[in-house]
């Protein structure tokens, strides 16, 4: 009976924080989670939609220099907004910019913004006039492995993966990029090794664009014996010089310290959150078990996450049994304790925190490019 009155009162707490907002959130779209440590009364939620104009529909957006910056991959356009969804400027484009194929990894750095297009790296100062374009230096590294008794955790290949990188305080001349590993399968038809995919860290040299040191495996799961369909990503987040690290199996968020080992982990699982996928017992049916799934993207997993001050917020997937519909969960961790937990219709994703605020995009319509834009004071 207490646990109804709490839900009634909290319930009651949000609806008026919603009415205070100065653009409403629809309930139908928007729906919280209480927990136990919730201090409801401390959140405050605003929205606006965000219309992009753009070309294509590949593309990303995130929080730079107090900007909402959306890059349209396939056009290479990067437009600038504020943070009331106003457009600011838009640099580059296939007529300013026809050398650029697809924009794979943006991000701003000692006053300049960098671009990847594959394995092209290109310098911009702040007006986006081109200063500099060099090819990243990587070499793979390619291990042997027992063909007949694939190890899971044995990588076998090194080879660099695009999609973001970040800078590290301290680190003055690196910025830190993903690494894709390649682990080995036996394909039981043929008996052809192929590969499974995950993804590491590694440390990217701005004086010579060469990789210098690739990281280790941090995720306990690695270690379980098991194999899991859905190690084929991370998720990582940099603040300073800590870094969080999030995989799409694991419950767990991991932290590093200065010298890139593993420092902390922690984490909840979400409520209702379930795995919904088969872990084998070998190597080789792990993902033949799991196939379906895997092809209509229907497994819960862990998505973004972002690390800000003494606070790490992730997000997660749950497919609506029978319907199939995707929900995205908030989770908002203080001090590595679960302070605050929400839920979104659709997808959702983290594009970055200003000013005690969390910022989220999501498609107003799917298949349309214009984006809502959630922001959350957390503070």
């Amino acid at each position: 009976m207490k646990n109804v009155k709490l839900n009634v009162v909290i319930s009651l707490l949000i609806s008026l924080l919603f009415l205070s907002c100065n653009s409403s959130v629809n309930n139908n779209e928007f729906k919280y989670i209480n927990s136990e440590n919730l201090l409801g009364n401390q959140i405050k939620i605003d929205s606006f939609n965000l219309k992009l104009n753009i070309t294509s529909f590949k593309t990303f957006t995130k929080i730079i220099n107090k900007k909402i910056t959306v890059i349209d991959q396939i056009f290479g356009t990067v437009k600038f907004f504020d943070l009331n969804g106003n457009v600011i400027a838009t640099y580059l484009g296939k007529k300013k910019a026809p050398y650029i194929k697809e924009i794979f990894s943006f991000t701003n750095f000692k006053n300049n913004y960098y671009i990847v297009d594959n394995s092209l790296i290109y310098t911009y100062d702040n007006n986006f006039q081109l200063l500099d374009s060099s090819h990243i230096k990587f070499k793979p590294n390619i291990l042997s492995f027992d063909s007949e008794n694939p190890n899971p955790n044995q990588v076998m290949f090194y080879q660099l993966n695009y999609g973001a990188m970040q800078q590290y305080d301290g680190l003055n001349d690196f910025l830190i990029i993903p690494v894709e590993m390649e682990l080995p399968k036996l394909n039981a038809f043929n008996n052809n090794e192929y590969y499974k995919k995950a993804y590491n860290l590694g440390m990217l040299s701005l004086d010579n664009y060469k990789v210098k040191k690739v990281f280790n495996n941090w995720s306990s799961i690695y270690g379980e014996g098991k194999n899991y369909p859905y190690l084929t990503s991370l998720t990582y987040s940099i603040n300073r010089n800590r870094i969080v690290i999030n995989y799409p199996a694991d419950t767990l968020i991991y932290t590093l310290d200065k010298q890139f080992l593993p420092h902390l982990k922690f984490g909840i699982c979400p409520k209702g959150y379930k795995t919904n996928y088969r872990v084998t017992k070998r190597l080789s049916e792990a993902f033949d078990a799991n196939a379906e799934k895997r092809f209509k993207n229907e497994f819960n997993h862990f998505n973004d996450i972002l690390t800000i001050d003494d606070f790490v917020c992730r997000t997660y997937t749950l497919i609506e049994s029978g319907s199939k519909k995707k929900i995205t969960g908030l989770q908002i961790y203080k001090n590595h304790n679960l302070t605050d937990e929400f839920k979104f219709a659709g997808e959702v994703k983290i594009i970055g925190a200003l000013d005690s605020c969390l910022y989220f995009s999501s498609k107003i319509i799917e298949g349309e490019p214009n984006l809502k834009i959630f922001k959350i004071k957390y503070k």
